[in-house]
């Protein structure tokens, strides 16, 4: 799952935070954060609000998007993500996110958590998430909410509306996420790119809406789990035939649990 959450201030604090579900029977959840500058990848977490009896410690990364003609290239914020062992999620902080593995979460229980750099007392608001229940023939999520081509537009709005008043346990988003490949490096954007730029050396990308989609789903993802599956508009080319590098470096770990 995947949790966002936006904070005004010091650019060392999480700027927005997901929660992401890994395995379900193991109850894993990882968050992810992206900050303006370096700091700790931690997660401070328990089943009391106050004080955090637990922390996790996790890794963060930052990527590219390089075009090899004269348009804008990007380098993101700091991505860090921890892991929470028994379904925890990502929390990502803008220009800066980072991930570590937590102890073993315990299935159908409220957990609170903060991210950050305790040292530093940059640390986010305190946040809460529900551990997935005991897999078994009576017992499983009540409400699994799946969704699709979600982006950034009025209908996003009345989407995460719906979503929120009916209380999912989980989040499934089935491919296209941002659309950030349907604006020039510069911000234009267009409903059909090859129409509105057909001079355009190479398919740009917007890297920003990524960063502008965390914030907005900050308020259902920090608290529900989020897990995304990779559609034609997260391909994004670059430079060295590289693709897939905002989706990978911002969702990278539940594609490699998928194959434990």
């Amino acid at each position: 799952m995947i949790t966002y959450v936006y904070f005004y201030g010091g650019c060392a604090l999480p700027l927005f935070l997901k929660l992401k579900v890994l395995r379900s029977r193991e109850s894993r959840f990882e968050t992810t954060t992206v900050t303006h500058k370096s700091v700790a990848s931690i997660v401070c977490y328990g089943k009391l609000r106050y004080p955090p009896t637990h922390e996790a410690t996790g890794y963060s990364l930052v990527y590219n998007q390089l075009y090899p003609f004269e348009v804008q290239n990007y380098t993101s914020g700091i991505i860090h993500h921890v892991r929470l062992t028994s379904l925890i999620s990502f929390a990502s902080y803008f220009l800066q996110s980072f991930n570590g593995e937590l102890q073993r979460l315990k299935l159908n229980t409220l957990y609170f958590y903060r991210c950050g750099d305790p040292s530093i007392h940059a640390m986010s608001q305190i946040h809460h998430f529900r551990t997935m229940p005991v897999s078994g023939p009576r017992s499983y999520p009540e409400r699994i909410a799946v969704m699709g081509d979600l982006g950034l537009t009025y209908n996003t709005t009345t989407t995460l509306s719906h979503l929120k008043s009916n209380n999912p346990d989980l989040v499934l988003l089935i491919g296209n996420v941002t659309y950030a490949n349907l604006y020039l490096t510069n911000g234009t954007g267009s409903d059909r790119y090859s129409c509105s730029f057909p001079n355009s050396p190479i398919h740009e990308t917007y890297q920003p809406r990524w960063d502008y989609w965390g914030w907005y789903m900050q308020s259902l993802v920090s608290k529900v789990p989020i897990m995304v599956v990779e559609g034609n508009h997260e391909i994004e080319e670059q430079a060295e035939n590289k693709t897939f590098e905002a989706y990978s470096s911002r969702s990278c770990l539940q594609e490699i649990e998928s194959r434990l």
